[in-house]
C-alpha cells in the first residue's frame, strides 16, 4: 500500500532509480521462479543490482549491507 491507499501485488519491488535500473533485472530474474529462488541467489541479485545503481551515482559509496528479516 502506497502513501494514497493504492494497493498492488507482485514478487519485485523497487522505488526511485531502482523502478528504472534494477526492476528489469529483477523481473527477469525473479518471475516465474519465486518458489525456487534461494537465499544466496536473491542476496547475489540484490547485490548485482546495487551495483548498477551504484554506477548510475558513483559520488556515493560503494559499501551495502544487507540484513536479513525472518518471520520468527
Amino acid at each position: 500500500v502506497d502513501l494514497l491507499g493504492t494497493t498492488f501485488q507482485s514478487s519485485t519491488i523497487a522505488t526511485g532509480f531502482g523502478a528504472y535500473l534494477a526492476q528489469p533485472i529483477l523481473r527477469e530474474a525473479v518471475e516465474g521462479r519465486e518458489e525456487t529462488l534461494t537465499e544466496e541467489q536473491a542476496k547475489n541479485l540484490l547485490e548485482s543490482c546495487m551495483k548498477i545503481l551504484w554506477y548510475r551515482d558513483a559520488r556515493s559509496t560503494d559499501l551495502i549491507q544487507i540484513a536479513k528479516v525472518t518471520a520468527e
